[in-house]
């Protein structure tokens, strides 16, 4: 008797126990099965479910800060065209209305005949409007700011931004006398 790899039998040969399969029908192909896709949609809209929500407040603070920036930068402009050219600079709101004196654009301008009103030629820029849902008050109620050529300004102010969501925090912009600005955090109500 010997030993060949295969099963051992009594007269040296091998029997083979495999039995032949039989072939598939269909081939398998590779890919996901309706099973595997239905899970897993299944899991990406529980994520978003999660995650839209917070989405939702980052492009809420998205705007109140784009707001801010773009009303921060048109006082600076008017603050350094003020020095620049040696005269006043009056900075605009466009439409006040309580509560929302700024809420509605501005423009900056350059009285250059004196006349104490925008004429032709004398516009710098022109800002606003913001999002319906979006203020920007004036706590003092100005409507409009003077820079002198030094670049101080006719008064020193606190403006609140604040969009329609309550107890959300807003933004606090600060105009000294000095012309200087700051931006802060502000819980809205």
């Amino acid at each position: 008797m010997r030993y060949d790899g295969g099963n051992r039998t009594g007269d040296g040969s091998t029997a083979c126990n495999r039995t032949a399969a039989a072939p598939s029908p269909l081939p398998r192909l590779p890919g996901f099965s309706l099973i595997e896709l239905l899970v897993t949609l299944a899991v990406a809209a529980l994520l978003l479910s999660f995650a839209v929500p917070g989405f939702s407040g980052l492009i809420h603070d998205s705007r109140l800060t784009t707001a801010a920036n773009n009303f921060v930068a048109a006082v600076t402009l008017a603050r350094s065209e003020a020095i620049k050219r040696g005269r006043e600079v009056t900075v605009t709101a466009a439409g006040p209305t309580a509560g929302d004196e700024w809420g509605n654009g501005w423009t900056v301008w350059a009285d250059l005949d004196d006349d104490g009103t925008v004429d032709a030629g004398e516009t710098l820029r022109v800002g606003g409007p913001f999002q319906p849902s979006v203020d920007l008050d004036s706590t003092t109620d100005d409507s409009e700011y003077v820079f002198s050529a030094l670049g101080a300004v006719d008064s020193g102010d606190t403006l609140q931004l604040c969009d329609d969501r309550t107890g959300e925090t807003g933004r606090q912009i600060t105009l000294s006398a000095t012309g200087g600005l700051s931006t802060d955090g502000h819980l809205c109500s």
